[in-house]
């Protein structure tokens, strides 16, 4: 990139308070939104350099030209700033990746014409209320947890936040489950068991079933896993229980309650049904509840039906 953006993004990092708990709050929606760009815009990158074994925040300067080096004028400003501020390893890799970044050459760069600038959502990310954590492989933004993951699970072609902060600021005023932008699941939900059980005067209604939601590619696929664990007397009504089970996930995974971008295969692990009482509708019911609830377990809120 030339010396003068580098300088201004540089100026930026810098400039960045790590401990903004306050602000952070406020732009606590397009936080996570720039956090999942960022992600996006990592993962391509490191799809076009053939991986990465560090990730999120690796080197990509590093791998697209080993040769080239920061400034060492600016390099000797930045240790200084770190030996300062002492922050944690999160700060210092992105420290690190951005500063690199910005020793680029146009010359570098040109083979990757077609790839986003990496860095811009992340610095954005920062300037609207500091520094990030990872725990237990994922970022927290006080109402919303960015997973992590793997580079793989986050390549997309679509943005997932505009770069325009009049925008980003309207996303801060929309209540949560208004923008939860990604992708469903963003890590595999296992062991979602659903017990749909009601008694009526006559028969009644019983299901209850065990599945897995994975991350897989774009759209809904359902399958029934090889070594199913099955507990029924009639094994000709199967076929037909199963189909209503993934037509119950399907039709609630398809309902507009998010901008979420469905990317799963829900693979189905263990069936129990009655002589009596199971029927279609059973597994119908049982199979809308069944993704609510996996929806709840990656949102982390409560939905509504």
């Amino acid at each position: 990139m030339s010396g003068e953006a580098g300088g201004l993004l540089l100026e930026r990092v810098l400039a960045v308070g790590w401990a903004e708990q306050e602000e952070a709050y406020d732009h606590c929606v397009a936080r996570a939104g720039l956090m999942r760009e960022y992600l996006r815009r990592a993962a391509l990158w490191a799809e076009a350099l053939g991986g990465t074994e560090e990730w999120p925040f690796f080197d990509i300067a590093g791998r697209v030209a080993p040769e080239v080096c920061a400034d060492p004028v600016v390099a000797g400003r930045w240790d200084e700033v770190l030996a300062r501020r002492a922050p944690g390893p999160v700060a210092v890799g992105v420290y690190r990746a951005v500063l690199n970044w910005t020793a680029l050459t146009r010359a570098a760069l040109a083979p990757y014409a077609g790839l986003p600038e990496p860095f811009e959502p992340l610095v954005m990310m920062l300037e609207r209320g500091g520094g990030v954590q990872i725990e237990h492989g994922s970022m927290d933004f006080l109402t919303d947890r960015v997973q992590v993951g793997t580079w793989r699970e986050h390549v997309a072609s679509d943005p997932v936040v505009p770069l325009d902060r009049a925008r980003l600021d309207a996303l801060d005023g929309l209540p949560l489950l208004e923008f939860r932008p990604g992708r469903f699941p963003s890590q595999p939900i296992r062991d979602v068991r659903i017990l749909h059980r009601k008694q009526t005067s006559g028969p009644g209604l019983f299901a209850d079933v065990t599945l897995d939601f994975e991350p897989s590619g774009e759209g809904f696929v359902f399958e029934v896993a090889d070594a199913l664990q099955v507990d029924y007397s009639f094994p000709r009504e199967l076929p037909h229980f199963y189909a209503a089970l993934g037509r119950g996930i399907g039709e609630e995974l398809a309902r507009d309650r998010a901008p979420v971008v469905v990317a799963v295969r829900v693979v189905l692990k263990a069936v129990r049904a009655h002589e009596i009482d199971s029927n279609e509708l059973s597994f119908l019911t049982a199979g809308r509840r069944a993704a609510l609830a996996a929806l709840e377990r990656e949102l982390g809120v409560e939905v509504e039906p």
